[in-house]
């Protein structure tokens, strides 16, 4: 017997969070930082196929392009969409990361730089990332961690649902397949570089992603669903 699925109720979620934002979320594109953890983990010359979670108006999405890699990005409103196409001319797929529009094993790497505190369910975030990221590919991942305390960048609200403490996100990392082989992190903010070692994780749920995307030539936007 098939449990009733929930996705009218998570798709009335993710249109108020899309009503939320309402505009062009601008961003100022790759940093110091992580274009040197990139460099130094992620070099395009063996990493080239990369999604950028969360890129907003697409600045990462071209800087990435700029630095070598084949790079599109994953977004909510229609907005960043249009103007990631429009002002900068890179790609930017209107999409939900709990479930992404792409081909299993199709990415190289994934880059999000502040994008994990923004999802629902962290876990099935990260099972979907492991589904469309190739085995031993990598993951270049920072977020603020959670503080309890009044700032509402390091608090639990509707805009940052998925605010975790370090140990949980490291222990979220390896219940989804990936382990850890750089982390930077300091005290408010997590920074690690992850890699994909187990498709397979839980079985069952991992297999059912796989079962319902698959790759067809060179568009990863070509999946089959079950």
């Amino acid at each position: 017997m098939r449990i009733p699925t929930v996705n009218n109720k998570w798709d009335m979620y993710l249109e108020a969070l899309q009503g939320h934002a309402g505009c062009v979320a601008r961003t100022l594109g790759v940093g110091v930082g992580n274009r040197e953890l990139l460099s130094s983990f992620l070099p395009p010359s063996e990493y080239n196929k990369v999604l950028a979670i969360g890129c907003a108006d697409g600045m990462e999405v071209k800087d990435l392009m700029e630095y070598g890699y084949d790079a599109m990005g994953l977004t909510i409103g229609a907005e960043n969409v249009e103007y990631a196409k429009k002002e900068l001319g890179v790609m930017s797929v209107l999409g939900d990361l709990h479930d992404m529009p792409f081909s299993c094993d199709y990415f190289d790497a994934i880059y999000m730089n502040h994008s994990m505190e923004h999802f629902f369910s962290p876990f099935i975030g990260m099972l979907e990332i492991n589904s469309v990221l190739k085995l031993r590919g990598r993951v270049l991942t920072t977020a603020p961690l959670f503080v309890n305390g009044d700032n509402p960048h390091t608090t639990i609200s509707f805009h940052h649902p998925g605010l975790l403490t370090l140990d949980i996100y490291k222990s979220l990392f390896k219940a989804t397949g990936f382990s850890i082989i750089h982390d930077n992190s300091g005290e408010t903010e997590m920074r690690c570089v992850l890699e994909k070692t187990n498709k397979d994780i839980h079985g069952s749920i991992v297999l059912a992603l796989h079962n319902r995307k698959s790759l067809s030539g060179n568009n990863p936007l070509t999946f089959i669903r079950g």
